[in-house]
This record gives C-alpha cells, structure tokens and sequence, in this order.
C-alpha cells in the first residue's frame, strides 16, 4: 500500500467487529468491521490488519497492544485498555501527543476516550472510539482529517457529523468510514477522483458514498486509488477509483484517473484486495494472484516490467493466502506460511540479502522454520506476523519506522517480540471461554477488562480458574456470560447495552441474579445482547437492539427482560434460541423456525436482504422439524433431520456450500450427515457428527477450523485429531469441544482464550489440541500430525489454579502417539497439558 495506513492486530483486532475493508491499508474482514459493543462484525477492522509496522519492543511490559497502524514514517499502537501510543516522525503532531516532536520511544496520544480500532495514513492518524465515533489528528492540508478545515492538529478532535461507524481506513491524504448499515463515508484528498465522489475537488467534511442493492465488504485505500468489493445476496463485485496513469484502477484502459467507482469485471470469488502506489492485487478464494497496474520496477511479479491495465494471474504462485503493496514492492504469504517477494528492493523492502530489482516472486531470506499468518507493506519496510505471534519487520529505518530503536535498515525479516474435572457443556465468547464440569463447577479464561469471567476481577487469565459450583447451562456473548443455576438466570461482564439484563448500564465481574417473572429453561447470548427461555417455553430478551435483534418491534435497547413479538401476542412455545452478530434464531417445540433481526447478507433466510424487528417463520414447508440453530456473523445454521443447512455472507466459505456466493434462502450443505450438533463462530461452522468426529469449514486465518491450513475451506473437512466428542462451541475465531472428559480449544489466542496457561496466537492447533483436562488415570496420551518434522515439549500442570508447568520430555516427529506417565497426579485427578513448539 504506499502512504497509506496499515493495521496489524497485535493480538488480533477488536471489538465486536474483527474482516476485510481495506482502508489504506486496514483490511477489515468482514463486511464491516465492528466496534466492540456494535456487533459481532467482530474485529473486523483490526481482525486481520497487519501493519507495516514495527517491532513494539518499545511497549513497556505492562502494555499489551491491541493493534498497531504504521504511517509513512511513524507508527501508533492500540493498547487493550483503550489508549492510543504511537512512535516516529511528528512533524505534523500526527502522533496526538500535544507536540511536534520526533519520538523514538512510545507517547501517548490525547484521546479522551477508549479507542477500538486506529488507522494511519501518510501523516494523519484515526481512531474509532467504542461508541462508533471518529477521531482525527496529524497532517490536514487536503482537508483528510474531516473538521471542516485544512489546518494540522496534533491532538485527537472528534470528526462532527458521523456515527455509528464500524471501521475507520486511512488512503494516502484522505480517509474513509464504514458506516454499519453498509455504506461509506470519505474525505480529503480527491484530486484523482479516489474518493469516488463523481468529481476531482478535495472535501473536508465525510461526503455519503452508496452502491445500491449492494453493501460495502471490503475497501482498500492506495496512495491515490481506491478498491471496493460490494457485495449483495446474489454476487459479489470489485470496484475501483481514483488515479489510473499506470492502469492501476483495472479497467482495461490507461488513462488520467476515473473519479466514480467503477466496475471491473471479470473478477469473482475475491477474498483478499490491497492498493499501493500504482498498482493492485487481489487473491481469490482458490488461492489465486491477480495483480495489474505498475511494473516499472517489478512489482507485478509477471517476469517483466510492462504495466498491466486489467487483473492478469501471476502464474508462478498459487495458494496465495495473503498480500501486500508496498511503494515500489509486493509481497504475498503462502498457504503454507511462506513468504515471496517483488519489485525494488534498494532498501531490503523485500526482505531479500540482494540489494536489486526483482522482477519475478522470490523466496524472501528467512529463518526455515518460520511460518508466517500476515504481512503487510510500508512506502519502503515490511512486516510479518508469523503463528506463534511474533513480528517481523525489515527494510528502510529512517524515521525509526522498524520500532528497533535506531535508524538502520534491515535487508531480511528480523523477529522482535510485543509481547509475553471432566467437563459437560463449554461456551466461547468472543475473547474468553467457559467451562461447565460433571461437579457443576463453573471454569472461566480468556480475556477480562468487562469482569467477563466471573472471578470479581478485570484480570486476564491464560488458564482455567473456578468461579463457583451449582450451575447447569452457561453461555458466552462477546464480554458478558450467562450461566443457569436452579432455573434463575445469572449475568456478569460488560454491560454498555443492557446484555446483562440488571435495568442500568455499568459492567459486572460477579454473577449477578437477573430478574425473571418465573424461572428459566435455558439461556443464550448474541454478541451484545441475551435471551431466556422460561419454563412455560415463553422467550424474553434485553441488550443492545440496534438492528432490531431482539424481536420487539423496535430497535431500542432494552436493559431489562422483555417479552419477545408483539406486545398483544408474546412469542411462546420456544425450545431453543440463537443469537448471532446482530439476528436472532429461535426454534419452535413443533419444529418450526422464525428469524429476526439484521438481514443486509440474507441471513434471515426469508429470500431477501430487508431487516425485520418481529418473529417471522421462514420455510414453513421445509423446516418442520428442525433440532438447532446456530448464528454466525452474518450466517445462520440450521440443522433438521441430521442435514444442515445454511444462509447469509458466504465470503469465506463459510456457509459449506463449496463456493464464496451469498444465498438468502437456506440451502442444504451437500456431504453432512448424520449431525446431532452444529456451532457457529464469526466466520465459519462445526458440526458433530453421531459417530463423535467433527467436520469444520469456512475461515481459518487463526485455526480455528483445526487443521493445518491457513485460509479458507468452503466444504466441510473432518477435524482428524478429534474422535470421539460429546460437545461443541464456537464464537468469533474460536472453537471448544469435548472429548474423552477433556477440553479442546482451537484458533486465536491472544487473550489466553486457549486456556493453557501458555499465551499464544497460532493459525492452527500447534499446541491446542493438547491442552485438554484428563483424567487419564497418571497418563497422558497425546496424538498428532504436523506433516513436519518439529521439536515439541510436552508440559502438565495438576491443579487448574496454579501457574507452574512441569516438563514431561520431548518429541521430535511429524506424527505421534505417545504416552506420558504423569508423576505428580493421583489417579482419576484432573490434569492439564500443553504442547508448545521449540
């Protein structure tokens, strides 16, 4: 990308929001990314942004970093408490510390409220704050800040005019917003026509931008040209913008620029885009490299130095899993966590010893046992976030860019480091996980900052600890928890729109008792919001409501229990209920489905993208005697009768139906059968089959699909490692199950949500697989296959509660079955264990 911002999610990404819209470089996953009470758009803004940023080993240890965005010549950091820091070149105070003061080491930034996701641009710096507001900073001469103005700041100031935003990007001199309901707010520099507007004139307040019948999915931002991927129930399109001297818009002609956003045909099934000086990329979900605009200096990889005026395959790679645009340089990450490289390389941009041009894709100098998960490009330096969770930068260095605390360049990717009872039923939220054992004891870890775990503490806990007894059903939101003990509903965790239930608006680390008019069956969470079904099969729900998830004929929060339907007609005769990012599921005891909620990917299933605030039935023919439903993001499972079927976004596979293509009717997943269980996360599904494997499909950037694949898979694929299972759970990038009285979890780590005591973000289950309770009598028998010959140690820990780990030995083998005496465990003792790559 050039100039332009690039986010790396130093843990991953944020709030409710974690996938792909790219703004200048911040790539948000899904269809919008989300803040953290939005919904369940999940971290997109932050969820797979890797910045060209650098090394954060100035972070003092206290300081975890949430994500980071490196500009042209500077660098800002997301710590998880909600500050902004930032490090670098500040000639234009586009760090917000109050200054214009050059820093080699970290300063906070002024921003009076808590950020959730932050972008950079060459020299102008965004934050999104947890209420869905823009900030803005730095540089402002082509009006790129939104104040209405051209004069530089160097303190935050809130950008009037916007709200509800779910993603914030920054472009070369301007900038972009995602607003919720689909569409997209930009200003500033627009004298290439990059903000799409139909005009070349500069503006300096957001100016609305719409594709109609269609909804924003992905946005990437390049020095001067604009990629969009919109997306509708029935296809997906990419759109360009902006200069196009080097034919970089893609439209099959070369020319000055084009300043309405415009179609380029011929291109489907795109997961991955990204912008750079002049020229672009795209990856589609086989693994294919389009690129087309410069090659003067090789960036292309076509072999040549011929620019290209429309996408061309690069032949020479395949199973492309992520790319990046530097100024004058590319780089692509393999499948297999590889990483190639193209164009100039006068700095060590490319990562590669030889100082020269390259015009081909070529290997990138590195250590042979890394494996990379993400990258992203600067003007002239890049960076690397490989499985266990390091970083790694290189190239030009003059303004301290690489974080290293100097100003020399580095010619090939250097690693610097940001950071450091049987059960019966488990729930994922979106950064922790809970666990109900056989003695009805309650076990929570994972992230805390909204007292999410129970434990009357805001304290992150990498392992299992216990938060009391008697309970019967638990379920997880994003960062509130609900368990059942005795048929009375219990709440704790955050609580910004009333989830909890508790008639006010302020976070609990306790249980707290939920008030009821009788009590409860079951309980269930959406992303921010909560249901309870009662014993006479009566349906309440309370929490945030934006998009009518709730089924109560408006779109207000509400903060206490509230009968689902119409006020005169409360909807009643209710077995099951799921909530997803922001739609609602529930199941009728005659087998019957009816859906509310948001709609804009088809995820009611009714046949069309229209919201709807009240209960409706959709497929009253067909779905007679449906079991479960689970809610995804933006996608909804059904299982009846042992098939699944499925509807809504499908960019990642994540419907099973072997394609990326929306569908807002349910159709039947083709090769499952025979399920008794199914479980949605952000962006993919599980499902339990009755001989006890479970199948996974959809989007596996943090492995939380459980095997060794980084990417997606849009069919369902067995989980080898997992034989006999009783349970599973998912939300967000992570999957639970339970097998053999043991405890599986598998995908993104960042928070300790893996539970083994061992932090780690890994793109599969290295070392997840292993983690599990045992009672296995002294012996612990592990089972695995790499494909790769890798030297793991096996630990154990006896007590839950306790912090040392004890070696049990090594293995050195691509595949293993081994047993492991466990000396210091009594027979039938609970246990835990870990495997950790060396």
């Amino acid at each position: 990308m050039s100039l332009m911002a690039l986010c790396i999610r130093l843990r991953p990404a944020s709030a409710g929001v974690k996938t792909t819209v790219h703004f200048t470089s911040c790539r948000c996953r899904s269809p919008l990314s989300l803040r953290r009470n939005m919904m369940r758009w999940s971290q997109v803004v932050v969820a797979w942004f890797v910045c060209f940023c650098a090394a954060i080993n100035q972070l003092p240890s206290a300081v975890h970093a949430d994500e980071a965005a490196a500009g042209a010549e500077y660098t800002v950091v997301l710590r998880a408490d909600g500050s902004v820091w930032g490090f670098g070149r500040n000639h234009y105070g586009q760090l917000g510390d109050g200054t214009t003061t050059q820093r080699l080491q970290l300063t906070q930034a002024l921003l009076p409220v808590k950020a959730a996701a932050i972008c950079a641009g060459n020299n102008h710096t965004l934050a999104l704050d947890e209420s869905g507001q823009v900030w803005s900073w730095g540089y402002n001469g082509s009006g790129q800040l939104g104040l209405g103005h051209s004069q530089p700041t160097n303190r935050p100031t809130l950008v009037p005019g916007l709200s509800d935003i779910g993603a914030i990007g920054a472009g070369g001199n301007y900038s972009l917003a995602a607003h919720r309901d689909g569409s997209l707010y930009v200003w500033g520099q627009n004298n290439q026509g990059q903000l799409g507007l139909g005009h070349a004139t500069d503006t300096n307040r957001p100016s609305r931008l719409e594709f109609p019948g269609f909804q924003v999915a992905m946005i990437e931002g390049g020095t001067m040209h604009t990629l969009i991927v919109a997306t509708n129930a029935a296809e997906s399109r990419l759109y360009a913008c902006g200069m196009n001297n080097d034919g970089q818009v893609g439209l099959g002609y070369t020319g000055s620029y084009t300043n309405r956003a415009t179609w380029i045909s011929g291109l489907s099934g795109i997961c991955r885009i990204s912008a750079g000086g002049n020229s672009s990329m795209a990856v589609l979900t086989n693994g294919d490299l389009y690129v087309w605009g410069s090659d003067v200096n090789g960036q292309l990889g076509l072999g040549g130095s011929s620019a290209t005026n429309f996408p061309t395959r690069v032949t020479t790679l395949s199973n492309v899993a992520h790319i990046a645009c530097g100024q004058n340089f590319s780089l692509a990450c393999l499948n297999n966590g590889r990483l190639y490289g193209s164009g100039r390389n006068e700095s060590g941009e490319l990562g590669i010893d030889t100082i020269r041009t390259f015009y081909s894709y070529t290997s990138i100098t590195e250590p042979s046992n890394a494996v990379f998960a993400a990258i992203s490009a600067g003007n002239y330096h890049g960076a690397a976030l490989d499985v266990q969770g390091t970083l790694w930068t290189w190239g030009l260095n003059k303004y301290g860019e690489l974080g290293d605390g100097d100003y020399t360049i580095v010619n090939q990717p250097t690693p610097t480091s940001y950071g450091g009872a049987p059960a019966l039923h488990i729930a994922c939220g979106m950064r922790h996980v809970l666990a109900l054992q056989s003695v009805d004891e309650l076990l929570s870890w994972g992230e805390n900052p909204d007292g999410q775990l129970g434990d009357g503490t805001e304290s992150c806990r990498a392992y299992p600890q216990s938060i009391g007894r008697g309970y019967s059903r638990i379920a997880a939101g994003n960062n509130h928890s609900l368990a059942l003990s005795n048929g009375q509903v219990y709440a704790w965790g955050d609580n910004n729109s009333g989830q909890l239930g508790l008639g006010y608006v302020g976070d609990q680390s306790l249980p707290t008792a939920v008030t009821l008019p009788m009590t409860a069956a079951d309980a269930a969470t959406g992303d921010n919001f909560s249901f309870a079904i009662l014993t006479n099969g009566q349906l309440m729900s309370w929490g945030g409501n934006n998009s009518g998830q709730l089924g109560l004929g408006h779109s207000q929060n509400a903060y206490y229990p509230t009968n689902v339907g119409p006020a005169n007609a409360p909807l009643t005769d209710i077995k099951q209920v799921a909530g997803g990012g922001a739609h609602t599921l529930a199941v009728k005891t005659n087998g019957s489905v009816l859906t509310w909620g948001y709609n804009v990917f088809g995820q009611l299933g009714k046949g069309n993208s229209a919201n709807t605030n009240l209960p409706t039935v959709i497929e009253p023919v067909r779905f007679t005697n449906v079991a479960q439903t689970a809610a995804g993001g933006y996608h909804s499972l059904f299982l009846q009768n042992g098939e699944v079927w499925s509807c809504g976004y499908n960019g990642l596979g994540q419907l099973g139906l072997g394609n990326s293509s929306n569908t807002s009717f349910p159709t039947r997943i083709a090769g499952l059968s025979n399920v008794t269980r199914i479980a949605a996360g952000s962006y993919h599904g599980l499902a339990l089959l009755d001989d006890r494997t479970v199948w996974s499909w959809g989007d596996n950037s943090y492995g939380q699909l459980g095997y060794p694949m980084v990417g997606t898979t849009s069919r369902p694929t067995r989980v080898s490692l997992l034989t006999n299972v009783v349970a599973i759970a998912a939300h967000d990038n992570v999957s639970a199950a339970i097998e053999n009285d043991r405890i599986y979890v598998w995908g993104t780590d960042e928070h300790g949500q893996i539970g083994n005591g061992r932090r780690r973000w890994t793109p599969f289950n290295v070392d997840t697989v292993f983690a599990g309770l045992s009672q296995s009598g002294g012996v612990c028998r592990l089972r695995w296959n790499t494909g790769k010959q890798i030297v793991y140690e096996v630990f154990h820990r006896a007590n839950l509660l306790e912090d040392a780990w004890t070696p049990l030995g090594q293995i050195t083998s691509a595949a293993f079955v081994v047993d492991f005496p466990v000396t210091n465990a009594l027979p039938g003792a609970s246990g835990f264990f870990a495997v950790e790559q060396q």
